[in-house]
């Protein structure tokens, strides 16, 4: 039992400080993209670019890719969904502006483009004797897929916050 309390207290010892670095991190790659806000006001929505990647990327270009496929695959099954419910619930309760309006909010606005497009290219890759050989482009484009997560977070909850309370009476 003790040793388990020492195996916790040294790993947790060893992980306190990368947290500063990841966060450190974290706020260069939100420094690097442009929001999309403005965007989502329009009438179309457009894929977020990236200026540029992190110093910790080892490859930009992985980075970006990944950055953009997490981004559209994560962007149009959210929006997607939306679209589908406020169509459902404006279809079957017509009198109720809120649902309409939502619907509208949503319809068209699915990017272009596959997504995970790039994973062929940038997964994980190994030789015939089972080692990694492509070790920076897959870490490049995981922490591209991350830093699209975030933004796409960041964009969905601007769409969100212009819903209009649906109330089905």
């Amino acid at each position: 039992m003790l040793l388990l309390v020492l195996g916790g207290g040294l790993l947790a010892g060893c992980t306190a400080p990368l947290l500063p670095e990841l966060n450190a991190n974290l706020k260069r790659v939100n420094a690097s993209l442009r929001s999309t806000n403005d965007s989502l006001r329009g009438t179309s929505s457009r894929l977020p670019t990236v200026s540029a990647a992190p110093p910790d990327v080892c490859d930009p270009a992985a980075f970006k890719a990944g950055f953009e496929d997490q981004y559209v695959v994560t962007w149009n099954q959210i929006v997607g969904h939306q679209e589908s419910l406020y169509r459902l619930l404006s279809q079957q309760h017509p009198e109720n502006p809120a649902a309409r309006q939502n619907y509208e909010l949503y319809r068209g606005r699915r990017l272009s483009g596959k997504g995970i497009g790039h994973h062929v290219e940038y997964g994980l890759q190994f030789d015939t004797q089972g080692h990694l050989y492509n070790d920076c482009q897959a870490r490049s484009y995981t922490q591209g897929g991350t830093a699209g997560l975030h933004a796409v977070a960041q964009d969905l909850k601007a769409l969100r916050d212009q819903e209009l309370k649906v109330s089905l009476r």
